[in-house]
């Protein structure tokens, strides 16, 4: 369904030091108005009109900025292109009035990128953000220059001088559209490579400087981007293009005084725009109903702006003008041409269609489930196990459907088995990107935990008879206690701690007094020795305690080269047992190793970075040099004559190819570094993370085994009273 729309009309000022008292912009209103007073020497009778007013859609002061200016120009109009709307967003005004710098403005800074690169950000930020639609981006890039079209981008980026460019032709086909031969499509995956052709086509561009202009782009430019969007599943797309045109400037060769090359140009360029004016004033008719003929093709910049003036193309057209006192006559012929093409409308219509590569592409994917389908329900080729060529088969097909980026995209599979199988790589996969793409070591870590070392059974043997030991003197010290409390007023120190048979062992030359307990301290350890007698039973589930801790701990050691050397005093500083962990942990090496592989990548990325900035401001030095060269020519009247000059040019050429070539290769390096700085980051922090784990476990587990051992060897009291207990118990057994 199509339906009528008006070209809207903007108007933006250039910023001046010293703009004219006699104009005035009312941008609350929309207008703008020319005050020009009668000139006294056209005589008595003058009808000259004084006050001139103007009226657009929007008008943009001097303090306007580029982002304002995308985002009420050009951000419906791309809006409309994503949905299948085609579009139009055009500048007109004179030479020096900031046509280029709306529409293309500075590319390497953003806040002073003009209309052309912030359209392809908000593109691919639309792709990014919106997962339900699949956009494609195809660029072209076409210069108007003296009547004949050119490719601005050239294969291999070496364009030597205008005539090493791809010659474009414009035809008109029998259905009424416009076809370009010899126009380059190139697709965009990325928005780096959408701005990589757009500075490769500024940099092929004719310039010159000129009096009102000091780069004065001296063809008419239009960057095409041709859009295909579409649903995921779906059959149908939307295909629309939208053209982005800088129109050369207009200038008065009388006021100017240009010559030679220069004033040829100028003639080719008023010439241009003169037959655009025309056919917008044979449109401006047939809108009152006069029967007439547009004259598109009687240039070729018409020809492809056909859709775009009066045809299927929601348009916008950004008016320029310098509020300077000289140019204030070109200004009001720039908003003249402007009110004439406010009064065109267009038929917009929604471009769908059906495509036959989609359709095709669904029915073999149907017909292949439907033949598997079948061969499951039929089950005659069932077995028990599958070939190896089958595996490789289903792995294929894993990575084919994790590698696609289309959701509707599924895998076929007419067996159980394959189904396994299929299942089994897509687990594998997430494993490895859970390891850092490294091969799963679960298993070994499992059986770990259910084997006991022999040694460690010994050990518990060894602890098992101790504490039985410790028992059986306690329960003998107490029958001495109690035989010698009516004999003696001393009382003896009981403690309970780890027994060494080294205590019992040794010989005493001097008899201590054995101080006794009171009554109520020996019902005290009556009550202990009870609690004793009854876990003594318990020792089964002791012992299987012992192994499960032994096994907890022999795990936490496992993550490291060897045990560590901790004191209790850096185990509970935190951030020292982390230091000493992570010194001996068995992936800190690799870890170390890949920080410094990340540290390198960025130290390379900034000095990319810089020799991209280098190489941009070089080859624009370049460039600046060969038009001087051209323009150095054509002033000396040599173009085909000095042999000295065409050298210079030559040589100028092959330093701007050279210089070229450095800065597509450090972009491509610098491209292909940030992806391997966030692949590192990402292993990285997934390896941080499993340090951090292993760390807490080990952590924990040695708080335990330390809480247990702490009241037997932290107290140097305790253990010097029980020495001398001994030496005194065997005194009393010699009694």
């Amino acid at each position: 369904m199509s339906k009528s729309a008006v070209i809207d009309v903007y108007l933006r000022v250039r910023p001046t030091k010293n703009p004219s008292k006699n104009f005035k912009l009312n941008k609350d209103e929309a207008k703008c108005e020319f005050f020009i007073p009668k000139d006294k020497d056209a005589g008595y009778i003058n009808n000259q009109i004084e006050k001139h007013t103007f009226s657009f859609k929007e008008t943009f002061g001097m303090e306007t900025t580029q982002d304002e200016v995308f985002d009420k120009v050009a951000k419906d109009v791309v809006d409309s292109a994503i949905q299948g709307y085609n579009g139009t967003i055009f500048a007109y005004g004179q030479t020096g009035s900031g046509k280029t710098y709306t529409m293309t403005g500075n590319p390497e800074t953003r806040a002073q990128s003009g209309i052309i690169p912030r359209t392809i950000y908000y593109i691919y930020d639309q792709a990014r953000n919106n997962e339900e639609l699949v956009i494609d981006v195809t660029i072209s890039y076409l210069e108007i220059y003296a009547g004949a079209g050119y490719d601005l981008l050239v294969a291999e980026n070496r364009s030597r001088n205008l005539s090493d460019l791809p010659r474009v032709s414009a035809m008109a086909t029998a259905n009424g559209q416009t076809l370009l031969q010899g126009l380059s499509l190139k697709k965009a995956q990325t928005e780096e490579d959408a701005l990589n052709l757009l500075f490769i086509g500024e940099q092929n561009r004719v310039i010159s400087e000129t009096p009102k202009n000091d780069a004065s782009t001296r063809s008419h430019c239009i960057f095409i981007i041709i859009l295909e969007c579409r649903k995921p599943g779906s059959d149908v797309k939307t295909v629309s293009k939208l053209c982005l045109v800088d129109l050369s400037g207009s200038e008065r060769i009388g006021k100017t005084g240009v010559e030679g090359l220069l004033q040829k140009e100028a003639r080719a360029i008023n010439l241009s725009l003169h037959f655009l004016e025309l056919v917008i004033d044979c449109l401006n008719k047939q809108a009152l109903g006069e029967n007439i003929h547009i004259p598109y093709r009687d240039s070729m910049m018409t020809l492809i702006l056909k859709d775009s003036l009066g045809g299927n193309c929601k348009t916008r057209m950004v008016a320029t003008m310098s509020p300077d006192a000289d140019d204030l006559d070109e200004s009001i012929c720039t908003c003249r041409f402007a009110g004439r093409v406010a009064n065109i409308k267009n038929q917009v219509t929604r471009n769908e269609a059906v495509d036959p590569s989609i359709i095709i592409e669904r029915l073999k994917r149907e017909n292949q489930q439907l033949k598997a389908e079948l061969a499951m329900l039929k089950g005659s080729d069932s077995k028990d196990h599958l070939e190896q060529y089958e595996v490789e088969e289903c792995k294929k097909k894993v990575e084919e459907f994790l590698q696609s980026d289309d959701p509707s995209q599924v895998m076929i599979l007419n067996d159980r088995l394959k189904m396994n199988e299929c299942f089994y790589q897509i687990k594998h996969i997430f494993r490895n990107m859970q390891k850092g793409i490294q091969k799963v070591e679960a298993q070994p870590q499992n059986n770990q935990t259910q084997v006991i070392d022999p040694n460690s059974q010994e050990e518990i043997k060894r602890l098992k008879q101790l504490v039985v030991q410790r028992d059986n003197e306690i329960m003998i010290l107490l029958n001495l206690i109690e035989k010698g409390k009516n004999q003696t007023n001393q009382s003896l120190i009981i403690n309970q701690g780890p027994v060494h048979n080294t205590f019992q062992n040794q010989q005493s030359e001097i008899i201590q007094p054995i101080e006794f307990p009171k009554q109520q301290e020996i019902e005290r350890q009556s009550q202990i020795m009870e609690k004793k007698a009854q876990a003594a039973s318990g020792y089964d589930t002791n012992v299987s305690q012992a192994q499960t801790k032994v096994s907890q701990i022999q795990q936490a050691q496992s993550v490291l080269y060897e045990p560590l050397n901790i004191s209790n005093e850096q185990l509970m500083d935190r951030n020292s047992a982390l230091e000493m962990f992570r010194k001996s942990y068995r992936k800190n090496q690799a870890m170390e190793e890949a920080k410094e592989q990340m540290q390198d990548k960025i130290m390379r990325s900034k000095e990319l970075a810089l020799i991209i900035n280098r190489q941009r401001d070089i080859v624009n030095q370049v460039k600046n040099q060969i038009e001087q060269c051209r323009k150095d020519k054509v002033l000396m009247g040599m173009v085909n004559n000095d042999n000295s000059q065409n050298q210079d040019e030559e040589r100028l050429m092959v330093e701007y190819n050279k210089q070229k070539d450095i800065y597509k290769n450090s972009f491509e390096e610098l491209k292909n570094l940030k992806v391997e700085i966030e692949r590192i980051k990402f292993l990285l922090e997934k390896n941080r993370d499993k340090m951090q784990q292993d760390f807490e476990r080990w952590l924990d587990v040695m708080l335990k085994q330390r809480n247990l051992s702490s009241s037997q060897i932290n107290d140097k009291d305790i253990e010097q009273k029980l020495q001398q207990f001994y030496k005194n118990k065997e005194l009393v057994n010699k009694l």
